[in-house]
């Protein structure tokens, strides 16, 4: 009867009781959250890299080589020359190693330059080497094979036999593709949820090729001339077509020259011939003067036909240029679908030169941004860094895993104490709220403690009344902010794994969530006892009037 009280009692305060519920189940929430996120992060971090004793990189913080070249998180400062890493391989305790050179993308996925070691050595979580989603080995067949990640693979909508390009830099936006060589994929890896799903895996001499500008140029040549010397004949067979176009221009202008001299050479003769038969006789004079008007009136006729001749030559010139360069304009279209084809096959024949190139004919890499190395016997892991840590011309950074994501989860142990202390403090501030709320409704409250007490109702079960408010407040609260922590953790989990390739397993009931509940709830019996008190008080007061 009491707790059906308690919650009609609540329902009549509902806007405030809401309010309450809601500052309670927030802070509660990021409490749930900061816990299990962060236990949910170790595992998916520690996870990303196993049976690995060491990562060498260029001297830098051991935290800063752990991120890049395990996370793809940030960028190397400075490579491991080639020399170094040919030491690094002639290191007795070593038994196995692989290079890492990173700096490019594509389409913001981290480009990861390697060899076949890689494939055979690297191992994730417990120890799971890496495999084909396809099935079969793992390896680079040719030297343009590229081996993508899962996440790679779905967001982009590769397929096997899809041909990509690389670009330098390691934005999701370059400014400089690298279209010189097109890479292959050959194989799509299975999911691991480590940053390898995010990650574009090529050959280490492959990736020195592409930034190698004397190498590609002498490519270019050795595999090009061919289309080149293709390219020119047809260059100078357009020169002689033009060439010969304008011979012919030039014929009709000469023939039209020729005709115009003819023409005044005509004129002439008949003027001359018209100034010899004039003759001093009047007679003859009249006579002249009669046939030369009619030989005018002739002239003009003849001189207005010429000049409709003219103009109908000219017309027809004018129709024959038109139509000369109608016949152009629609000669360029033809040109340029050639062009377009010949740049198609130009493509594909530079596509098809990759085929010919051996691995022995490309450059020896230079340098590289990470070794991964793996000893003989783990006890002299240490030893083996300190010697590779050792002062030298050319410095290193040897790194154990372990330690460095040690050292990582001693750093945001500050930042997870800060949010569980705020958490604490939001709890504190709603049990603060609840106090008040219900503090201030005791003295609205008198006339209903006096009719509990005419029913018979004992100055405890007024006390128990508030009591039990208090608790409903706060375990609606846990279940509301069980609620929330458990759909963000859901919707936040595909989100990690795409922009991160962090795996995280919703936690509806993280870990230990039963004691926090236990306290909360002791808590807010505690925080309870000052409204409590005074209904009791209250409540014996009437008992007296």
């Amino acid at each position: 009867m009491l707790i059906r009280l308690a919650v009609k009692s609540l329902l009549q305060r509902k806007t405030a009781a809401l309010l309450i519920i809601l500052a309670i189940s927030l802070s509660m929430s990021a409490l749930l959250l900061t816990r299990s996120l962060s236990s949910e992060l170790k595992n998916s971090f520690n996870s990303s890299v196993s049976g690995t004793d060491l990562i060498v990189g260029a001297r830098s913080h051991p935290l800063q080589v752990l991120l890049y070249s395990v996370f793809r998180l940030g960028n190397p400062t400075q490579a491991v020359s080639a020399g170094r890493w040919q030491e690094i391989q002639q290191l007795p305790q070593l038994s196995w190693s692989f290079p890492i050179a990173l700096g490019d993308s594509h389409h913001g996925f981290a480009v990861l330059g390697t060899n076949d070691d890689y494939f055979r050595y690297f191992r994730y979580g417990n120890k799971h080497p890496l495999e084909n989603s396809a099935g079969g080995g793992l390896t680079f067949t040719h030297v343009n094979d590229v081996i993508i990640g899962a996440t790679v693979a779905r967001k982009l909508g590769y397929h096997i036999g899809d041909e990509l390009f690389l670009s330098h830099g390691t934005h999701a936006t370059s400014f400089h593709v690298h279209k010189e060589i097109p890479f292959r994929v050959s194989a799509i890896l299975k999911p691991t949820g480590t940053p390898v799903d995010r990650s574009l895996h090529v050959h280490l001499a492959m990736l020195e090729a592409v930034h190698n500008e004397s190498w590609l140029h002498a490519h270019q040549l050795a595999h090009h001339h061919e289309d080149d010397h293709g390219h020119d004949m047809h260059e100078q067979a357009d020169d002689d077509h033009d060439h010969a176009s304008m011979d012919e221009h030039d014929e009709d202008h000469d023939h039209h020259a020729h005709d115009a001299a003819e023409h005044d050479h005509e004129e002439h003769d008949h003027a001359s011939m018209d100034e010899h038969d004039e003759d001093p006789d009047h007679h003859a004079h009249d006579a002249a003067e009669h046939d030369h008007g009619e030989h005018d009136h002739a002239s003009m006729d003849d001189h207005d036909e010429d000049h409709d001749h003219h103009a109908h030559d000219a017309a027809e010139h004018d129709h024959g240029e038109h139509d000369h360069a109608g016949m152009d304009e629609h000669d360029e279209d033809p040109d340029h679908h050639a062009h377009d084809a010949a740049e198609h096959e130009h493509t594909e024949h530079s596509a098809a030169a990759i085929d010919h190139i051996h691995f022995a004919d490309l450059p020896a890499p230079g340098k590289v941004s990470a070794v991964f190395v793996g000893l003989k016997s783990r006890p002299l892991t240490f030893q083996v860094r300190e010697l590779l840590n050792a002062p030298d011309q050319e410095p290193l950074t040897a790194v154990i895993p372990g330690v460095a994501l040690s050292e990582f989860w001693q750093l945001l142990a500050n930042a997870e104490n800060i949010l569980q202390v705020l958490s604490a403090l939001m709890l504190i501030t709603g049990l603060l709220g609840t106090i008040a709320m219900l503090q201030v409704s005791v003295a609205f409250r008198r006339r209903e403690i006096s009719l509990l007490r005419l029913i018979g109702a004992h100055p405890l079960s007024v006390f128990t009344l508030l009591e039990l408010e208090v608790l409903l407040l706060t375990a609606s609260g846990w279940l509301l902010a069980l609620l929330i922590s458990g759909l963000t953790q859901t919707l936040a989990a595909p989100l990690l794994a795409d922009y991160f390739s962090l795996v995280v397993s919703p936690q509806w009931w993280p870990q230990h969530t039963h004691w926090l509940i236990l306290i909360s709830l002791v808590l807010s019996v505690i925080a309870g006892l000052i409204p409590a008190l005074s209904a009791y008080r209250v409540s014996r007061n009437t008992s007296y009037s």
